[in-house]
């Protein structure tokens, strides 16, 4: 822990963080989210969805 430098830290927290950097990130997050097919839940997901549904009242 001592081997830490204060100024590298700083330095790469603010290049990680700075809005230009995070809206970069954020964009390549949404268009691989946008551009990759759905994965089919999981089989307890199914299960719980259907048990959740079961208990759904229509609204009249």
């Amino acid at each position: 822990m001592g081997d830490l430098n204060p100024a590298q830290c700083r330095k790469s927290v603010v290049d990680r963080f700075q809005s230009d950097a995070m809206a970069a990130s954020y964009e390549a997050v949404y268009l691989r989210l946008a551009t990759t097919e759905p994965k089919p839940p999981a089989a307890s997901a199914d299960k719980q969805g259907a048990a959740a549904a079961k208990d759904l009242q229509p609204v009249a």
